[in-house]
């Protein structure tokens, strides 16, 4: 699951949020959703991406800071607010190919990232 939703405040800005489950982490299929969905914000004139992390998930924070240098804007208990400014192009050529393999099962399991 991928989705983004511009800001009422900042036009400019929308949460985003990616979901893959268990079984297909660490396959690199979150990064290739995030890149696709900044591609498509890109299109209706958004440049930056928020969102609310659990401080604990550090593959998502990690995930984070390579796709957009992800910037901490705020931290209350347990949930880290995210600021990323949207790369200027979409996801690489070599991550998409194997994305596409590894969804046709012609890809090791290289680990769950937790």
């Amino acid at each position: 699951m991928a989705r983004f939703v511009r800001s009422p405040d900042d036009p400019t800005v929308a949460e985003v949020a990616v979901a893959v489950v268990d079984e297909w982490q660490g396959r690199g299929l979150a990064t290739m959703l995030l890149h696709e969905l900044a591609s498509r914000a890109r299109e209706e004139g958004i440049e930056r991406f928020s969102a609310s992390v659990l401080a604990e998930n550090d593959p998502v924070m990690k995930l984070f800071r390579e796709f957009g240098g992800a910037h901490v804007t705020g931290r209350e208990k347990e949930i880290i607010e995210v600021l990323m400014d949207l790369p200027d192009e979409g996801i690489p050529d070599a991550l998409g190919h194997t994305v596409r393999a590894a969804a046709r099962g012609n890809v090791p399991h290289l680990g769950t990232a937790r």
